[in-house]
């Protein structure tokens, strides 16, 4: 089995949605916007819990890309301080008091909990702290937009925890063509550095040991049990693409452009723990198809045509092939041992 590190990032489903509201003075084709992005067609409509973090760096850079710098910026800004940054103090204040530090570690977990490519800490180089944000793909078309996004993020989150909104701010940029956003007014008060290692904001201890402000946005809610995000490659890989697989069959060159994968890699991985592309989607179909018969009034008919089938009679033998039984017995059956366990309560 492949480490994390070479598996698929995953990102929770609303944090697709949450970035979506970007758009809302847009006004943009809906549906335009879902294939550029190359997220699932039925995306508004699903409640699936995971989706590839390839949608999420799609989706910012399509924002980035049809606005100016400074509108982008502002756009950012706003959404931070009025939606983001009070739903993570609001999950801050479920831990009791603490430290910015301390509610800076805590954030780091919790961040993990929403998006597995997400790595986030606090480190001390040469003698200073830094609140630090390590990703891969500087090279990539979409990296400066998601930067610049995690930079203010960062910097807004610090502010509210800390109070202070007058301290010298030096930040490190991994990516090195940023001079059209790090001159707009609304970042004059950071000095940047860029073409560096790592992003990151360089943190006195006075801020760090600041009692934090988590009064502001309190929580009236027990914390929420979230479903782990899977890890490694495999679970990974069939999260990502059962949102997809719901419109059909998926053939490996359509799974390639979503995962932003080639298709020897995925090949490659698969076969390093014995099993091929079609393995993977026969097994997505037929938990599919044994959720839909069990917990749907959907037709045999209705759910092959769920699961990319022409016709009902090769879904038939599918499931026969894959289950030793037909769709209609495997729900009969179920149906019937269900029943037998409410009786014996």
């Amino acid at each position: 089995m492949k480490s994390a590190t070479h598996s698929i990032p995953l990102i929770r489903a609303n944090s697709l949605h949450d970035l979506g509201e970007l758009f809302k003075e847009q006004n943009p084709d809906i549906h335009a916007l879902i294939a550029s992005i190359s997220a699932p067609l039925d995306v508004q409509q699903c409640h699936q819990d995971f989706l590839p973090e390839a949608t999420l760096r799609s989706l910012i850079k399509v924002f980035g890309e049809s606005c100016s710098p400074q509108a982008f910026i502002i756009a950012i800004q706003h959404a931070c301080k009025t939606r983001y940054i009070p739903s993570v103090i609001a999950q801050l204040s479920q831990y009791g008091p603490m430290t910015v530090r301390s509610a800076l570690e805590q954030f780091n977990e919790i961040i993990s909990d929403h998006s597995s490519g997400a790595r986030l800490s606090l480190k001390h180089f040469n003698g200073d702290d830094w609140f630090v944000r390590d990703k891969e793909g500087v090279c990539e078309d979409w990296f400066k937009y998601a930067e610049v996004f995690s930079v203010i993020f960062m910097d807004e989150l610090v502010s509210a925890l800390s109070g202070r909104r007058h301290w010298n701010r030096y930040v490190t940029l991994r990516s090195s063509d940023m001079e059209s956003f790090i001159t707009c007014p609304q970042l004059a008060h950071i000095q940047f550095f860029t073409h560096r290692s790592v992003t990151g904001i360089r943190l006195d201890a006075s801020i760090l040991n600041t009692d934090a402000l988590l009064h502001r946005y309190p929580s009236n809610h027990a914390a929420q049990v979230l479903r782990p995000i899977p890890i490694q490659f495999v679970p990974a890989f069939k999260q990502s693409l059962q949102p997809y697989v719901r419109m059909g069959k998926l053939p490996l060159s359509q799974a390639s452009r979503i995962l932003c994968l080639h298709t020897r890699t995925i090949q490659r991985r698969l076969h390093a723990v014995g099993l091929t592309y079609r393995d993977v989607i026969e097994e997505i179909v037929l938990e599919r198809a044994q959720d839909l018969l069990l917990n749907s009034c959907l037709s045999i008919t209705a759910i092959a045509a769920n699961m990319g089938y022409g016709d009902s009679a090769n879904f038939t033998r599918f499931f026969k092939r894959k289950m030793a039984m037909t769709p209609s017995q495997y729900r009969c059956q179920k149906s019937a041992k269900a029943g037998v366990s409410r009786d014996r309560r």
